[in-house]
């Protein structure tokens, strides 16, 4: 039982982290605009590039970990990464750019539920 409650209390208090800091300081999900065109492509390809090396290491990475210590390592490096992807939107996108803040904290969102270690099947228990 304690093998699973310490990384779901971990990957819990980052996704309710994640949820307070967009809320309270970036001022809430915001709107979504019907017909969204990409403004600055780059910016949103560099700041998105954290969330796809997280979820590809929830992939490959996690389920390969062969001691606790390893999966708790490997899993906050991927919730951190993936978390980056909001804390990143806060500074880079411009304040009239609301549905690309949308967009990313959505998808930040998104990064941190999918590293939920409840569905992680590893090679080895110990």
């Amino acid at each position: 039982m304690s093998k699973i409650l310490v990384p779901l209390v971990i990957w819990f208090s980052i996704l309710m982290g994640l949820f307070i800091i967009l809320i309270f300081i970036g001022g809430g999900i915001g709107s979504l605009d019907p017909e969204f065109q990409i403004r600055s492509f780059p910016l949103m390809l560099l700041g998105f590039s954290p969330l796809v090396i997280g979820t590809s290491a929830r992939l490959y990475l996690l389920p390969k970990t062969k001691s606790e210590s390893e999966f708790l390592v490997a899993l906050i490096i991927s919730l951190a990464l993936c978390e980056g992807v909001g804390l990143i939107s806060l500074f880079t996108f411009p304040s009239e750019m609301t549905t690309e803040k949308a967009f990313a904290y959505m998808t930040a969102i998104l990064g941190v539920a999918l590293l939920c270690p409840l569905g992680i099947t590893r090679s080895s228990r110990d």
